[in-house]
């Protein structure tokens, strides 16, 4: 079988090059395409096992985030640039990494050669061009009716969608969600002895808007009045919010703010030193750091109706709360201390995120999209 992926954004996200290379021992051929913006953007994540099966094209000009039919025939011109006649006849069927941009190209490939393709919608299609690009529903509606399958990352994300379409005229849907980086199974988690008798909160994120840290540094001055000995740690790289959580943790003792991790047996260190994971980002795909985290044995704060929310009955591995909501939050916080949760239950719940269950999902997906 041969799948041409059409992933736009492969060079923002580890998730699509983990996904390709478990595909590896089960499909025997994959055509990557990958419209960049430069020539240095190539660099972003080298995969030796996937390097011969990449097409970097430098293609995406400022002008096409204001012209999308523009886009998309730049990148159906150069897909055919790209690949011969041959290479194009043998594909047996495309996934487009996103609703919009790749499946905008997934469509007009698919009127042209007569091809079944596969989507998969993300946080970026829902929560803002379905949100604010109204001239282009018409268009992504027949995306939409013409795809062989629509995938969600999350059940979040489907709910989401479903506000802008019939959901009685799509049927062919379902939900993959991403897996993480087999490191955090392979790693040797142990079970630890819950002797804590405070709060110990991790975030791990952009300190952004989106990500949402400040709310959650708030909330924690709540949980500080009832648990006096509670600590949180902010662990990633700086943004938008970082000046007033700068000024936040200088002025309480218990709010650490770390920088940025990049190793993983030092971000491991942190996940150790917790008893939560919170992150109540506004807006989320799916939220890899969650599934890390559980990977550890730390129970969940996480936002509603984003990301995470829906692949777990609420309370089963942690408690969803409103993003905008400091009382929610540092309610969420003090209940998941006091629940008790069971590391090893945790650890188990982590399982239905490895890559080896992701890309079996995804092959079943091909398989029926090509009959």
């Amino acid at each position: 079988m041969k799948i041409a992926h059409l992933c736009s954004y492969y060079i923002g996200s580890k998730v699509h090059a983990m996904l390709f290379e478990a595909l590896e021992s089960s499909v025997s051929n994959q055509a990557i395409y990958v419209p960049v913006r430069a020539e240095n953007e190539k660099q972003a994540y080298k995969s030796e096992l996937l390097e011969s099966r990449i097409n970097y094209r430098s293609i995406i000009k400022p002008y096409h985030r204001y012209l999308y039919k523009t886009k998309i025939r730049c990148f159906l011109s150069d897909y055919f640039e790209t690949y011969r006649k041959d290479e194009i006849e043998s594909i047996d069927c495309f996934h487009a990494h996103t609703l919009f941009t790749d499946g905008g190209l997934a469509y007009e490939l698919h009127r042209l050669t007569g091809k079944p393709y596969v989507v998969t919608v993300r946080n970026t299609d829902v929560n803002i061009f379905l949100k604010y690009a109204f001239h282009l529903h018409g268009y992504i509606k027949k995306v939409v009716d013409s795809a062989a399958k629509i995938v969600f990352v999350s059940p979040a994300m489907e709910e989401l969608f479903f506000k802008y379409f019939d959901r009685k005229a799509i049927n062919d849907t379902c939900v993959v969600p991403s897996g993480i980086d087999p490191f955090w199974f392979l790693s040797g988690n142990s079970v630890k002895q819950n002797t804590d008798i405070s709060p110990r909160i991790l975030f791990v994120g952009n300190i952004n808007k989106n990500k949402n840290p400040l709310l959650l540094a708030h909330a924690f001055e709540n949980v500080l009045e009832k648990y006096p000995a509670s600590m949180i740690k902010f662990v990633g790289p700086q943004g938008c919010q970082s000046k007033k959580l700068d000024e936040l943790s200088r002025s309480i003792d218990s709010i650490e703010v770390v920088g940025s991790v990049r190793r993983k047996h030092e971000l491991k260190k942190y996940y150790q030193w917790a008893n939560i994971f919170a992150m109540v980002s506004h807006t989320e795909t799916f939220g890899l750091v969650y599934v890390e985290a559980l990977s550890q044995g730390l129970p969940l704060v996480y936002s509603k109706g984003q990301g995470f929310d829906g692949f777990f009955p609420d309370r089963e591995v942690g408690v969803s709360c409103d993003s905008k909501s400091i009382s929610e939050v540092s309610s969420a916080l003090i209940e998941v201390f006091e629940h008790g949760y069971l590391q090893a239950e945790l650890i188990s719940a982590s399982g239905k995120f490895t890559w080896d269950s992701v890309s079996q999902k995804y092959i079943d997906i091909y398989m029926k999209a090509v009959i």
